[in-house]
């Protein structure tokens, strides 16, 4: 194989089906290497690439108003056509490419890839970051499923002008996690200043199109999946006077974004457009440990507890069981560390129907939480033990020390019952009343026995 008298050898080769894409390298006597486009084996023709040209016209009448500037900016959209498992895609390539008067207003982007990761085909168009002062469109001149890409890029004085967009959501079809709607808002930049453009601001008419709106109000646009998430404005004034000199109005489009919404997406405009890519949500586990401080009553311990897992007081799923086949472990898994307003989540956990006898201690330390469930000897407690048929834990003598306790217990109590000198003090009075009353008895008997 040879091109201007330079002898390439062909380095790499690959059995390939017309799905695959063909990517080859070849060496040169002079040692560079090279990418080839397209090659053609057994009468089939591989691409492996993409070649996009991109032509920029003027329709100012020459500059005549000397609005043009000597560079524009063009984002290149690479799109993947839904599957029978997945939606469309549109996604930015890269960042916006310049374009420059120096060279003609054209530009050539050569080895774009032709298939994704997954072998996808991409399929791709443009769109210019919008010139104060003009009105821009695209279009395509051949075949989307060309390899060779052109397309024509017209700006074009417009006064009134108009300027469409569309959302885009790349969150792999995540359609539950978006809002119903988005609203989009209208700025101008006024030198180094920005600010919204307000409805009074706007050529004369809008109302037709925006309909019955207080003139005061700032311009905002509504969209949603009925309407393709496009959005467009009208009836702005493309240019102004600023000390006689006509000047393009610089407009730009930011999103206004819900507070339960700017935590999952994260918004980007490009342009017209408005790109939302969804916002990974950390993650984390959360383990619980059971532990028994209980020694000597481990036969009462139940075989099972249940547990539910809490986030900032309110229930978080199902209630979960452990035992001793989860050795009294259980670990919760993807949890979110924020909610949907950014705020930190705190976990907890509720052990359910403690068993009767103990009493839960809870230590939390980072992303685990202990519990702890504590015997608790309580007399009745006991008693219903000793009802039960439960064994009791026994001292070194092999007699019941739990037994042994209740016995001093009584012991105790019943020499607690006994009166201790001077704790009651009506005991003497009751002697001395009785004392009185048998020497009144004795006067009286006295003084009969005299009269006789």
């Amino acid at each position: 194989m040879t091109e201007d008298g330079i002898v390439y050898d062909l380095i790499g080769q690959k059995e390939i089906d017309s799905a695959d894409s063909l990517a080859l390298a070849v060496s040169a006597s002079t040692g560079a290497f090279r990418n080839l486009q397209q090659f053609r084996f057994d009468s089939f023709e591989y691409s492996a690439v993409k070649r996009l040209t991109i032509d920029k016209i003027w329709e100012d009448e020459s500059d005549i108003n000397g609005l043009r500037p000597d560079t524009i900016e063009v984002q290149v959209w690479a799109n993947l056509k839904a599957t029978n498992n997945k939606e469309e895609v549109r996604l930015p390539y890269k960042t916006p490419i310049e374009i420059r008067a120096t060279d003609n207003w054209t530009y050539v982007y050569d080895n774009l890839p032709k298939y994704n990761n997954e072998g996808r085909e991409i399929f791709y168009d443009v769109t210019e970051i919008p010139v104060a002062g003009y009105e821009s469109t695209s279009q395509r001149l051949n075949d989307e499923n060309d390899s060779e890409i052109q397309f024509k890029l017209s700006n074009k004085i417009q006064n009134p002008l108009t300027i469409s967009g569309e959302k885009i959501w790349l969150d792999d079809g995540n359609i539950s996690s978006r809002p119903a709607h988005i609203t989009v808002q209208l700025w101008r930049k006024d030198g180094e200043q920005e600010r919204q453009v307000q409805f009074n601001e706007l050529a004369t008419g809008y109302q037709s199109f925006y309909g019955q709106v207080n003139s005061n109000d700032f311009v905002t646009q509504e969209t949603n999946s009925n309407k393709n998430w496009e959005y467009t404005f009208s009836h702005l004034h493309g240019m102004e006077e600023i000390e006689g000199v006509e000047q393009g109005i610089q407009y730009f489009l930011k999103e206004e974004l819900s507070t339960d919404y700017k935590y999952r997406y994260e918004s980007q405009v490009i342009g017209r457009d408005i790109v939302n890519t969804a916002i990974e949500v950390e993650k984390m586990s959360l383990i619980v440990n059971k532990e028994w401080d209980d020694k000597g009553y481990e036969s009462i311990r139940p075989e099972t507890i249940t547990i539910q897992l809490l986030a900032n007081n309110k229930l978080q799923g199902n209630p979960v069981t452990i035992g001793v086949s989860e050795k009294w472990t259980w670990e919760f898994n993807d949890l979110a560390i924020r909610d949907e307003l950014g705020n930190d989540i705190l976990y907890s956990v509720k052990e359910i129907d403690v068993p009767k006898h103990y009493q839960v201690d809870q230590i939390q330390e980072n992303n685990k939480i202990t519990l702890i469930n504590k015997f608790v000897k309580e007399e009745e407690d006991n008693n219903s033990i000793n009802n039960d048929g439960d064994s009791e834990p026994t001292n070194n003598n092999g007699n019941s020390s739990h037994s042994e306790e209740a016995h001093n217990d009584a012991k105790k109590e019943t020499t607690e019952n006994l009166p201790v000198v001077g704790q009651y003090s009506g005991f003497w009075l009751i002697l001395v009343g009785a004392a009185l009353l048998f020497g009144v008895v004795l006067l009286v008997k006295h003084k009969q026995e005299r009269k006789k």
